[in-house]
């Protein structure tokens, strides 16, 4: 699974973390690093449906917790969204569909139907033959997450709210 790696920034907060002992130090640190998982997850969810034709509950990122215990990932499918999700019209010549917001693509010789596994969406014929058939591809997340544009969303947030989030749990353990 593709994944983006978010990790505690300690260049600003160095003075906060050489004050603390270990066990302050682990917990305040684990706090920060999943609220900023959790906030970057959110940004991206947003950035992709703000480009892209889907609703966040569509798209197939998730927030984990890497095998440091600390740090998290946010990692997504790295299979094509169900084309069902972005809306397919059947037309006369094949199926319209709008992946990208604002940019409607026609897929001539393409058909809406509900396979025998109960999954539904636009497909295509891989021959002059009946069967078989394969799906049209749309958006593969996992791909998006390897993109500099996804990374750079994920690193803003960061930068915006690490120290903040950092020094905010740190005062809630020194009152």
């Amino acid at each position: 699974m593709p994944s983006i790696n978010i990790e505690m920034p300690t260049s600003e907060i160095n003075k906060y973390l050489s004050a603390m002992d270990d066990t302050v130090r682990n917990k305040v640190v684990k706090y920060t690093v999943s609220n900023l998982a959790r906030r970057a997850t959110s940004a991206v969810k947003t950035s992709i449906t703000t480009a892209y034709n889907i609703s966040k509950k569509n798209v197939p990122i998730k927030q984990l917790l890497a095998s440091d215990g600390i740090n998290q990932l946010i990692s997504g499918s790295n299979r094509d969204v169900n084309s069902a999700v972005f809306n397919p019209v059947q037309t006369a010549t094949g199926v319209d569909i709008q992946i990208e917001r604002g940019e409607t693509k026609t897929i001539n010789h393409a058909f809406l139907t509900t396979v025998g596994s109960g999954h539904d969406g636009a497909f295509q014929r891989k021959g002059a033959a009946r069967l078989p058939i394969i799906e049209v591809h749309t958006v593969n997340i996992g791909k998006l997450l390897k993109t500099d544009w996804l990374k750079g969303i994920v690193n803003a947030t960061i930068t915006q709210y690490a120290q903040d989030d950092f020094i905010k749990k740190y005062n809630s353990f020194n009152k």
